[in-house]
């Protein structure tokens, strides 16, 4: 009799304890999610990308350290400072830091386990170097950024994120495939290798936009949502 009265003490509180754990776990989510709100409210200019990005990360684990991450950034641009083709700057410039990614560092495209949610924290990433075309892209936008190579910006292509670059603003844009080692492209190549179903004319190089800070963080929350439903 008193054995039993142990082990149904012992239930009710691994019950209690994952009910707690639960509680917990939704409490973060709720946190998260309401500095993501308050983020995506504030002006592009002010929004943090990298921050944003790994926040995305944490919503999910909470064991993610954003600062740590944000240093292993920083000791990435700090590698390519001083390099003379970053200070020349233009292409030669974002060809480096395509080299510096995807030839020197290793960093690629999922191209088998793409549905793995890994592939969408930019923290995994960073440690896996192996990720979806858009958080390539903010990888590789952050370097451009710290790095204040002039004319990168995310292009928001269907289908697929790609690292756009032109030398002024009168010029079409050039694109990089971050998901398929860095490859430059044109628009109507860009297109041509995506889906037969999408017409080049369609995408018209003068009316392609930079995508802002906001508009990357939203479409990687919703290829999570995705992702989490194709799993239901």
């Amino acid at each position: 009799e008193r054995v039993k009265e142990i082990e149904a003490h012992a239930a009710a509180l691994r019950q209690q304890a994952a009910s707690l754990r639960k509680l917990s776990t939704e409490l973060h989510q709720r946190t998260i999610a309401a500095d993501l709100g308050a983020l995506l409210k504030k002006p592009d200019e002010e929004v943090n990308l990298l921050h944003a990005a790994l926040m995305i990360a944490r919503h999910d684990n909470p064991d993610v350290d954003v600062n740590t991450y944000r240093r292993l950034m920083d000791r990435m641009a700090e590698e390519l400072r001083d390099d003379p083709a970053i200070k020349k700057g233009g292409r030669e410039a974002v060809q480096r830091i395509s080299d510096f990614l995807f030839r020197e560092n290793g960093f690629h495209g999922s191209h088998y386990d793409y549905e793995n949610n890994a592939n969408s924290y930019l923290n995994e990433v960073l440690e896996n170097r192996e990720g979806l075309p858009i958080t390539l892209s903010v990888v590789f936008l952050e370097l451009a950024s710290q790095l204040k190579v002039k004319g990168v910006a995310g292009i928001g292509l269907p289908y697929r994120f790609m690292v756009g670059w032109r030398s002024n603003e009168d010029d079409n844009w050039s694109l990089i495939d971050v998901f398929d080692g860095g490859k430059w492209l044109t628009v109507e190549q860009a297109v041509e290798s995506l889906a037969e179903g999408i017409d080049a004319s369609q995408l018209d190089p003068t009316q392609l936009i930079a995508a802002t800070k906001k508009m990357i963080i939203e479409r990687m929350i919703r290829n999570l949502i995705s992702q989490s439903q194709g799993d239901e």
